[in-house]
This record gives C-alpha cells, structure tokens and sequence, in this order.
C-alpha cells in the first residue's frame, strides 16, 4: 500500500517535472510576444510622426 502510493507520488512529480519547462517556456514566449506587440504599438505612431 505504501509503496504504490509512493510509486503515484514519484509518477506524478516526474510528470509535473516534465512538463514544468514547457510551461515556462510558454509563459515567456507569451510575455515575450505581449512585449513585442507593445513595442510595435508603440513605434507605428513614432514612425507615423515622423
């Protein structure tokens, strides 16, 4: 009994583990595309001005 719910334990950390830095990874490339959209916003009127 304690050994399979050990052995749940240790599947479910690795799977956690797993997929951990993919959801990193999306969670920059979000933030990073958000920024990015910002930037261009921000240059068009700039650009526009000029």
């Amino acid at each position: 009994m304690n050994k399979l719910s050990l052995r749940e334990t240790t599947e479910q950390a690795l799977t956690t583990l797993a997929f951990l830095p993919f959801t990193i990874f999306f969670f920059l490339l979000a933030a990073w595309l958000r920024n990015d959209l910002k930037k261009s916003q921000n240059l068009r009127p700039q650009t526009d001005i000029a």
